[in-house]
């Protein structure tokens, strides 16, 4: 069985399934404090609503996502649109740098692979980010239980401000715990707990 979003992507014109085709509103800041030409990772990219927004911005990205569909509509978009972004289909569990960024981005996504998974991805993470480069993690946590219809999915949930813990020697800029509701296609309706991160590395 596949999440309700392997779905959703296939309306190829619709607005993103997430944020209702908007940036997610810390990517739009950091937009703003990076330099032109900078390298930008979307990890777990879904249908691309960060991914697209960076590249209109002139950045040069690289998105995956395990979902192919996401992918398909993100080529279709960057097509149309006539945008340049590497996007490829992958499942972050065997995802390996050949390469550092400036800005590296999981939103929405590690709480779907197992723990000791995004544990040995995030030391990568802070690993190939460039010096005064940013990561940006939005995760779910076991602060309330996982919607019924998400359980599976949702197999490595984080505890609640968690991820917080790895980035003591980062800047952080952004650091929010809260609880929202989600409203997707077909009357979808889900509640979550998300702890959100920004962070800059110093050194």
């Amino acid at each position: 069985m596949k999440p309700f979003w392997d779905n959703t992507y296939k309306d190829l014109e619709a607005p993103s399934t997430f944020g209702n085709g908007q940036p997610s509103a810390e990517i739009v800041d950091i937009s703003l404090k990076l330099n032109h030409g900078a390298s930008i990772l979307d990890m777990g990219c879904g249908d691309g609503r960060n991914s697209l927004f960076l590249s209109k911005k002139g950045f040069i990205v690289d998105a995956f996502d395990i979902a192919e569909t996401g992918i398909e509509k993100i080529k279709y978009l960057v097509n149309k649109e006539n945008l340049k972004i590497n996007a490829f289909l992958f499942d972050m569990k065997n995802f390996k740098f050949e390469k550092s960024y400036d800005l590296i981005i999981t939103h929405g996504c590690l709480h779907l692979i197992d723990k000791k998974e995004w544990l040995r991805l995030i030391d990568l993470i802070k690993e190939n980010t460039n010096i005064k480069g940013y990561n940006v993690h939005a995760v779910f946590t076991n602060k309330i239980a996982p919607p019924i219809d998400m359980e599976q999915f949702f197999i490595g949930l984080f505890l609640e401000n968690e991820i917080f813990d790895f980035y003591k020697n980062w800047k952080v800029l952004v650091k929010e715990s809260y609880i929202f509701n989600d409203e997707h296609a077909n009357n979808i309706k889900h509640t979550h707990a998300v702890n959100k991160i920004v962070a800059q590395k110093i050194k």
